[in-house]
């Protein structure tokens, strides 16, 4: 009895791992994303210090500032802040309009990840932002998503310290 419920759970770890999720422990996948300016990023563009990718969707937006409006500051001499818009589900003729729209509003680069791959990569949640913070040498430490409650954001410093030193 007891293997018949290990099956599904073998089979599950089997689709994780072979979909290109990274888990913790493990590094991040090699990239190449543009932001909104269409410069080009990639993981060693990042590999000075750790890493604190914050990727969102549309939905997820409103619930940004509540992970960020106060450890963001508080670290941006430690980490690199890696802000990253899924805009996979964007239509390839509207892709030059979000650009012009992420320009408008943001000063700083957006990663744009028009195909989707750091978000697969990072087990974006929809709807909320993902929160992932890696080594210098790209190895994640820390996956977590939500709204950004006071015990989340909590947990989320605490790691930020650990990294940091």
């Amino acid at each position: 009895m007891q293997k018949r419920a290990l099956l599904p759970l073998g089979l599950a770890l089997l689709l994780v791992t072979s979909t290109g999720m990274v888990k913790i422990g493990s590094k991040i996948p090699a990239f190449t994303v543009e932001d909104q300016n269409e410069r080009s990023w990639t993981r060693s563009n990042f590999s000075q210090k750790p890493v604190l990718y914050v990727v969102c969707d549309r939905d997820a937006y409103d619930h940004v500032d509540n992970w960020t409006s106060e450890l963001v500051p508080r670290y941006k001499s430690k980490i690199h802040f890696v802000p990253v818009a899924d805009v996979s589900a964007v239509p390839g003729l509207m892709k030059g309009y979000v650009r012009g729209k992420f320009k408008d509003e943001f000063s700083y680069p957006i990663l744009m990840d028009w195909e989707g791959v750091l978000v697969k990569a990072l087990r974006m949640k929809p709807g909320f932002p993902t929160l992932v913070i890696t080594k210098a040498d790209g190895t994640m430490t820390y996956h977590a998503w939500g709204k950004g409650t006071a015990k989340q954001i909590e947990r989320l410093e605490k790691k930020l310290k650990e990294v940091t030193g």
